[in-house]
Order: structure tokens, then sequence, then C-alpha cells
């Protein structure tokens, strides 16, 4: 995964383990692109661990064990 280095992506990706974050630029976006394209063990490693995050994030027993717990915290916070 190369991602765009914005906010969202620092507070869910661990750079360099799960995906490469480039900077918010067509350049250097196209640079990290190359370097992944070159290196194909790279690019299984972050391929996998893409894979392995995506499948944990947005599995749908995860998301909606995820959502249930939200709706808890904001009931049991009420007066």
């Amino acid at each position: 995964m190369v991602v765009s280095d914005l906010k969202w992506a620092r507070d869910e990706l661990v750079a360099g383990e799960n995906a490469l974050l480039a900077p918010f630029d067509a350049a250097a976006l196209a640079a990290t692109i190359e370097s992944v394209l070159a290196d194909p063990d790279l690019g299984r490693r972050l391929g996998a661990a893409g894979r392995a995050l995506a499948a944990a994030e947005l599995d749908p027993a995860a998301c909606t064990a995820r959502i249930d717990a939200l709706y808890r915290e904001v009931v049991e916070a009420r007066p």
C-alpha cells in the first residue's frame, strides 16, 4: 500500500509496516510507488500486511463490534 501522508493515514497505518506514506505531492507519490515496484519483496510484504489490516478492520463482525461498543459507551455516559 502506498498512501498519501495525511493525518488519517498516520493515525490508522504504521509507516513502513503496513503502508508507505508518501508526501502529498505527485512526484513524491510516483517515487514511492516506483520504490515498491523496484522491490518485489517490499511489495509482497506491504501487500500481505495491507490485506491483513483490511481483513481485521473491515471484517463485518469486527465493524459491528466496534459500533456496538461505541453505542454502549454513549448510552452509558448519559446522565
